[in-house]
């Protein structure tokens, strides 16, 4: 668990995290809305040294963004039900080679899932956050690699 104060800090901690990933990775990220997850997700990126402008996909549902890592899959699913979920593309970038994935409200897929890291936004306060990491389908060594940014 790490308590976030500041949206700098949210970002540094995707950052981090994002050294982290391996291909196939899929990261589901849940909390209230303006909770913190898509800066998170610019940190991310910005760790895998994309430099562009990172957008919520609340309108596009997905935007995939090319690093020199991976491929980043950057999906958001408030607006859907399970059943248009096949609809969007997303299951193209699942588990995929070569790319990693994040997904916004992605809670509501998860049951679909064999394996995925979930990050988990809470409100402490207005600009304080209660951020923990948990895992489906992920072996002891691989959930040890995975918290080291949440440790800190």
């Amino acid at each position: 668990m790490i308590i976030s104060k500041t949206s700098d800090r949210t970002i540094q901690l995707g950052a981090d995290f994002s050294s982290c990933l391996i291909s196939g990775d899929i990261v589901i990220l849940s909390g209230e809305l303006g909770g913190g997850k898509t800066t998170f997700i610019k940190g991310a990126l910005r760790g895998l040294n994309y430099s562009d402008r990172v957008f919520s996909p609340s309108f596009t549902l997905i935007n995939i963004y090319e690093c020199k890592k991976f491929t980043v899959c950057h999906s958001d699913l408030y607006r859907l039900e399970v059943s248009d979920i096949h609809d969007t593309g997303l299951t193209e970038y699942l588990y995929a080679p070569d790319t990693v994935t994040f997904i916004e409200w992605g809670r509501k897929f998860e049951h679909l899932l064999d394996r995925y890291i979930n990050i988990d936004f809470k409100y402490k306060s207005e600009s304080t956050r209660i951020i923990k990491i948990s895992f489906k389908g992920y072996s002891r060594a691989e959930q040890s690699r995975l918290k080291g940014p949440f440790t800190g």
